[in-house]
């Protein structure tokens, strides 16, 4: 979807959220921060409108790969670039003052065992005074049947994902990742959460399943259009957790 299409929708804003962790951050000229799962770019893209000091850096090993540094081009970006690699197995020679995860952890480690690989990896390209963030909709992050409907319905969507992504769409409880983070030798800093406040009707949830799903989203829609339209819509991504953690 071109940036013009995008800026118009609920999902570009995603009710300041991306800003939101990058002031979390507390980036300062000169910084690089590695966006892991960078997904369309739109975090790196709009945090580095805001810190135009700060290198941001993308790795995503999926088709939107392309689409972000097609974005990134659209909007003259200097200050962010994306690389197709894969995140488990990282190809960088320098190492980075922030590492972060914006909405895409649930789409790298599978389980436990996942998690705590992926974690290593992290260690090997975070400076050691650095800070890693991960900032999900964790699964007690969905607190109502409209915000666990839409975490169900992710779930589904992820089956009709690309060679690289099909199947992995798993919802962590904030407990399991602070657990894998302490076993991998992280401190946990602090917890902070964010209300998006993302709220679909029933029409834009069908169109947020078309894009989830593509060809194949007729077969979700039917299956949850009754439950959608006695909820009103669903709310995806409604509630945000963010995770700091430094090495020890």
């Amino acid at each position: 979807m071109a940036i013009k299409e995008w800026s118009k929708s609920w999902y570009w804003e995603l009710g300041g959220a991306r800003i939101w962790v990058a002031d979390k951050l507390n980036l300062r000229a000169g910084m690089n921060v590695l966006d892991v799962g960078a997904g369309d770019g739109l975090f790196s893209i709009q945090a580095g409108q805001k810190y135009n000091g700060v290198k941001f850096i993308g790795i995503e090993y999926s088709g939107e790969y392309e689409e972000a540094k097609e974005n990134a081009e659209e909007l003259k970006m200097k200050n962010a670039e994306f690389n197709f690699m894969n995140a488990f197995d990282m190809k960088f020679k320098k190492k980075f003052d922030r590492v972060v995860f914006f909405i895409s952890f649930r789409n790298i480690p599978t389980n436990k065992e996942e998690m705590l690989k992926l974690f290593n990896a992290i260690k090997k390209v975070l400076k050691k005074d650095g800070t890693l963030a991960i900032a999900e909709m964790f699964e007690e992050d969905a607190e109502n049947e409209a915000q666990k409907t839409a975490q169900k319905i992710y779930k589904e969507c992820s089956q009709f994902g690309d060679e690289h992504h099909k199947g992995i769409e798993e919802f962590f409880s904030i407990e399991e990742v602070k657990s894998a983070l302490r076993k991998s030798n992280f401190k946990i800093l602090a917890i902070d959460t964010f209300e998006t406040r993302i709220k679909l009707s029933a029409h834009e949830s069908r169109d947020f399943i078309k894009g989830e799903a593509g060809k194949n989203w007729k077969t979700i829609w039917d299956k949850y259009k009754d439950k959608i339209r006695e909820l009103g819509g669903i709310e995806p991504d409604a509630n945000i957790s963010l995770i700091v953690a430094k090495m020890q």
